[in-house]
């Protein structure tokens, strides 16, 4: 009998020992951005063959804001996701009070906004802004004006201005529901943790839902990617190969995706949603 209560016993500390630290495992308190696909501010009589290159400037935004340590960025998919279900259009994504309506929706505390402009040749220029979704103030406006045979350069030169303007003081845990972070009341003191956040982590949507964050790549495979030169007309295929994915076009979107890397086969965000698709 003696020897049954200390094997029970021995079953029970292990049990707790091991419960432990999840249990005390700190919420993930890195403010929560999504970055909404760019507008096409193009003009000419072929400015419209460029519509989706924003979709793929925002997958190429997402998948380099997901490296950093200071944030939590909503997966496109997820974005596109909620824009279904609540029936909202890319055109109405031009709208502020859409905007923040979604922002709210995907419990964002910064939303990226955008646009570029070409000429479908020689040069690019892509333009960016944070919204506050809590105060609604538009700030850290930024330009960069560049060649457009390496979008993926000119997006990393972005995403280096939009980081440096979004390293944020980590949000204070709400009190009584361990996961959440509180909107409002923000601390300074503590260092923002590093990794994507666990599904235990993840606050509802205020339609219900849980948001899902992006995915870092590995160090190595950043890297990789960083040295390709993405050229403008990969860059329009690639953009049209993310929208198709978000639209659920498995075919054509594996087709464009083929292209892309048929041009840049080191390119691995191309071969990740590839890999999804199959």
């Amino acid at each position: 009998m003696m020897r049954t209560m200390l094997q029970m016993s021995r079953r029970l500390a292990a049990v707790a020992t091991f419960a432990l630290p999840a249990m005390l495992m700190a919420p993930d308190t890195r403010q929560i951005v999504a970055v909404l696909p760019f507008d096409n501010a193009s003009i000419g009589p072929s400015a419209h063959d460029y519509d989706l290159l924003g979709k793929g400037i925002q997958d190429l935004l997402v998948t380099e804001l997901a490296s950093s340590a200071s944030v939590r960025v909503v997966d496109r998919a997820h974005i596109q996701q909620v824009m279904d279900e609540q029936k909202i259009t890319r055109d109405q994504l031009a709208d502020p009070a859409t905007q923040l309506r979604l922002g709210k929706i995907l419990n964002a505390h910064y939303m990226i906004t955008g646009s570029f402009i070409s000429d479908g040749k020689s040069q690019v220029v892509l333009t960016s802004r944070s919204i506050d979704v809590e105060t609604t103030q538009v700030g850290n406006p930024e330009k960069i004006q560049d060649k457009a045979d390496d979008i993926l350069g000119t997006v990393n030169k972005l995403v280096a201005k939009v980081a440096a303007d979004l390293k944020l003081p980590a949000l204070t845990a709400t009190p009584g529901t361990p996961g959440n972070v509180g909107s409002a009341q923000q601390s300074g003191g503590s260092k923002p943790a590093a990794g994507n956040a666990s599904p235990a982590t993840q606050p509802a949507t205020a339609a219900g839902g849980t948001v899902e964050y992006a995915k870092a790549l590995p160090p190595a495979e950043l890297k990789k990617t960083n040295a390709v030169k993405l050229d403008f007309k990969t860059a329009v295929i690639y953009g049209q190969a993310c929208d198709a994915q978000d639209q659920k076009q498995s075919a054509k979107a594996t087709q464009l995706f083929k292209q892309v890397l048929a041009k840049s086969p080191d390119f691995v965000p191309a071969q990740e949603h590839l890999a999804q698709l199959q």
